[in-house]
């Protein structure tokens, strides 16, 4: 839940507050209090804080002077934005914004864990119940990008209100363990994942019992399948996240028809990323070179 940030300014000092994101914080001075501003001049409970709806609130409690909002003194609740000050007694707030929740740290599990846990899964069901893993080939990226593609992946399963243990079975190989799933249910969470994953990423699955009763099998018929599927050696390898997006924009415009052209000195890789783009409806490649323009050094047209 979002927390906010206001700077308290009283008589004797000035410091930052971070506010909760769930409950009123109230203002005053003295032990009754959630803030403390030490001013004689305040009440006791002079304003409450209140986080609603996204936003934070001030709102005049019953017996205290009524405070001031901008300069313009106020008797009912209002809605706070960034930069609005608060006046009570002789001391100011400040609110500098909203602080967004850290993400919940994704664990996952290691190879050997995925492992364990599937056998263990598999004893549990003795084949009465189905017990699914989906694996997914993830493109070469950085390691913030395969972060962000991963809990992606993970955040549209969970739409889907599936428990599922989620597993590293190799650099580039993200796991969902289902241990307890309906058919329909389990087709349902592989299109998810391979739609959140991208068609950049290969998405494999299998379930117990119709594909194997035993951990080893499950896991050697999605990884196979996923090797079956892997790229040609003579197809382009993607490593550069960049390079990758640059394709990406390269297709979506041949998609929707026209010229391109691509420039860039000798060796940057025109002509590999043309014919990896127009791979995708089949076009052919047409080279050339622009002499009287020096920022076009090299081209390729399509």
């Amino acid at each position: 839940m979002s927390r906010f940030t206001v700077i308290a300014l009283t008589p004797t000092r000035v410091f930052p507050v971070e506010l909760s994101g769930s409950r009123a914080t109230i203002v005053g001075r003295g032990r009754g209090v959630t803030l403390d501003v030490g001013d004689p001049a305040c009440a006791e409970r002079h304003v409450a804080l209140v986080p609603r709806e996204g936003a934070l609130w001030l709102e005049p409690l019953r017996g205290a002077p009524p405070p001031s909002l901008n300069d313009v003194q106020i008797e009912a609740p209002v809605r706070l934005k960034q930069g609005d000050e608060v006046r009570l007694g002789q001391s100011r707030l400040v609110l500098l914004g909203r602080t967004a929740p850290e993400p919940r740290r994704l664990r996952l599990a290691s190879e050997d864990e995925l492992t364990a846990r599937l056998e263990e899964e598999l004893g549990r069901a003795r084949g009465q119940r189905r017990v699914g893993v989906v694996f997914v080939l993830l493109q070469p990226l950085n390691a913030p990008a395969r972060q962000a593609l991963t809990r992606r992946v993970v955040d549209e399963a969970a739409k889907l209100g599936v428990t599922a243990c989620w597993a590293e079975y190799a650099p580039d190989v993200l796991v969902a363990l289902v241990p307890e799933v309906t058919s329909s249910g389990f087709a349902s969470l592989a299109a998810a994942v391979e739609r959140a994953a991208g068609p950049r990423a290969t998405t494999r699955w299998a379930c117990a019992p119709d594909d194997g009763v035993d951990a080893h099998g499950l896991i050697e018929r999605c990884m196979g399948a996923l090797m079956d599927s892997a790229s040609p050696p003579d197809e382009p390898q993607w490593h550069d996240p960049a390079t990758v997006r640059l394709r990406d924009v390269v297709e979506a415009c041949i998609q929707r028809g026209g010229a391109i052209l691509v420039s860039g000195p000798a060796g940057a890789g025109k002509a590999t990323l043309l014919r990896a783009a127009a791979a995708v409806v089949g076009r052919p490649v047409t080279s050339a070179r622009v002499e009287d323009e020096p920022v076009a050094e090299g081209c390729g047209l399509l």
